[in-house]
């Protein structure tokens, strides 16, 4: 019993001190909160880099007429990525026959010649 009534004055002093504390009134500014339906966007500076990076480079020169693929997608070795416009090949094309038929026809006029 005597046990008890020290424990318990023990805890009424130590309760005593800071009732002064507790009694005293805090005041705080009040804010209202309103909904907004803002988005936040985040900007992060990144290298993306693939399993087996490869640089494209054109063995011809020309007008891109059709793209093949679509970024990102994964391609075959020997697989038809883009179309080149075929206008000026075309035409290299009619310019070299036309010069095979000249140099046949000055041949076959040069051995006329010499017969």
């Amino acid at each position: 019993m005597k046990k008890l009534v020290f424990i318990m004055a023990i805890v009424l002093m130590a309760c005593s001190g800071t009732k002064d504390k507790e009694t005293e009134a805090v005041s705080y500014e009040l804010m209202t909160v309103e909904l907004n339906s803002d988005t936040i966007m985040t900007e992060y500076a990144a290298l993306v880099k693939g399993n087996q990076d490869i640089k494209i480079i054109p063995r011809i020169d020309g007008y891109l007429q059709e793209i093949k693929v679509k970024e990102g997608e994964q391609v075959r070795k020997g697989q038809l990525l883009f179309v080149i416009d075929q206008v000026a090949y075309r035409a290299a094309v009619k310019t070299a026959k036309a010069r095979v038929l000249q140099a046949e026809s000055l041949l076959a006029k040069a051995q006329q010649d010499c017969e």
